[in-house]
């Protein structure tokens, strides 16, 4: 549909950027926009980098017709930190096309 292509946070992390500490728990929400006049099937595969533990990793979703989906993801981060920026990504698959990481979040200390 072309409002995808328009719409560049229809898959989307909130809130967006978050600065953590050693050991948080961060729940981000993954919002998703349906711009399709019929229900589709969005998957979602959470990634991160070594240390993150995400829960879920990953999620099945039916969004009806014009219609927004807002599901959890919680983030776990590690004691000790390597990089300054701890990103999370969203590889998307609609209604059975693979979209690739689409969408992200960046943690940062």
């Amino acid at each position: 549909h072309p409002n995808i292509g328009m719409d560049p946070h229809w898959v989307e992390f909130y809130p967006y950027k978050v600065r953590v500490r050693s050991g948080d728990t961060v729940t981000f929400q993954v919002k998703i926009t349906n711009h399709e006049a019929q229900e589709r099937m969005c998957q979602l595969h959470f990634r991160s980098i070594e240390g993150v533990k995400l829960s879920p990793q990953k999620m099945e979703i039916a969004i009806p017709a014009n219609e927004k989906r807002v599901c959890e993801i919680q983030a776990t981060f590690p004691t000790r930190f390597n990089t300054h920026a701890l990103p999370i990504v969203a590889d998307v698959i609609w209604n059975g096309q693979p979209l690739g990481e689409i969408a992200e979040a960046v943690a940062y200390w």
